[in-house]
């Protein structure tokens, strides 16, 4: 969650640094769109583009990168044994092209753009070219997601810098907490809601980058943004909040890609009936996800997170198949 801005304190050392990013890649790739990884000149390193003995190698040519102040340029990788293309040296299948450059303090101006949209959690646009164009634009209104374009020896990328990964919790106890932890080291910016300002787990709370304290759960639904990116998970200390914290997401009409609440299965069928009861609409309680989770037997809060997870990742690429990317950002 501190790419952009742990990379801008090297520069601000004076210290160079490799950046690689996965700028495409085809299904089965180990190193997708968005992935990103630096090196410093110290050799110290944060993020992946995919791992394995691609990456070995890739980081191996850094040091080197650094010294010649490599310019950027863009390679793409195969990964299996045979066939055309340059090979990776894996062979999980599929392919993926990296765009690599070293940046300097001659950079820091533009890193500091990108740490400034990472610190404030909104989107921008970063653009760079075989002819030496590093910049950002800070907004992203009607810009793709990402765009290639290869012309014989000369491309251009760009890239909407925003974290579409995302989850909404409605209930900051243990459950809350073991969740916030798992879906932040999985990548999610994670918004923590609850209605007790002293609750130790809230205090406690290092993972969520958002965490607000509601009078009324029926209220957190429409203080979120990005809401076409939002996974909802409703899991407060009582059933009186779980209801309200339902009832609220489906009072703001926005489409949240999954909404889902914990709890028994007598426990869901009344909070069903309440809900049918104060006219929330069929379509919305066909959508809830309830129980959440994969089933398993077990009620620690640890391992009711790696459920919901699993879950969450489970769906996740059927439920954005249908966002309209450029426009859901600005929602």
């Amino acid at each position: 969650m501190q790419f952009w801005s742990n990379l801008e304190a090297e520069l601000e050392l004076g210290r160079y640094v490799w950046l690689a990013m996965v700028v495409s890649n085809t299904r089965h790739s180990p190193g997708t769109w968005g992935a990103r990884m630096f090196v410093s000149q110290t050799g110290e390193m944060q993020g992946t583009i995919g791992g394995g003995s691609m990456e070995v190698e890739l980081v191996s040519q850094a040091r080197e990168a650094i010294r010649q102040r490599q310019a950027p340029q863009i390679e793409t990788l195969v990964h299996r044994k045979s066939g055309e293309g340059k090979k990776s040296g894996m062979i999980c299948a599929g392919e993926q092209t990296n765009l690599t450059m070293v940046l300097g303090p001659e950079h820091l101006g533009t890193i500091s753009d990108l740490a400034l949209l990472e610190l404030e959690d909104r989107p921008g646009v970063l653009r760079i070219d075989s002819d030496g164009c590093f910049e950002v634009e800070m907004t992203s209104q009607d810009r793709p997601l990402f765009s290639l374009d290869i012309q014989a020896e000369s491309w251009a990328y760009s890239e909407r810098i925003f974290q579409w990964k995302r989850i909404a919790i409605m209930g900051g106890g243990h459950c809350g907490l073991a969740l916030s932890e798992v879906m932040n080291r999985l990548g999610y910016v994670v918004s923590i809601f609850d209605t007790r300002a002293n609750l130790p787990t809230i205090q406690d709370n290092l993972w969520a980058r958002w965490l607000e304290v509601v009078p009324d759960y029926a209220d957190a639904a429409g203080k979120l943004n990005y809401a076409p990116f939002t996974h909802v998970v409703v899991m407060t200390t009582d059933m009186a909040g779980d209801i309200e914290a339902l009832w609220g997401v489906w009072k703001s009409g926005r489409p949240f890609p999954y909404v889902g609440v914990m709890g028994s299965a007598a426990k869901i069928r009344k909070i069903r009936q309440t809900l049918i009861e104060r006219g929330v609409s069929e379509e919305f309680l066909d959508s809830l996800r309830a129980p959440i989770g994969l089933k398993m037997k077990s009620n620690r809060p640890e391992e009711i997170a790696i459920s919901v997870a699993a879950e969450i990742l489970q769906l996740r690429d059927t439920l954005f198949d249908e966002v309209k990317w450029p426009e859901a950002a600005q929602t």
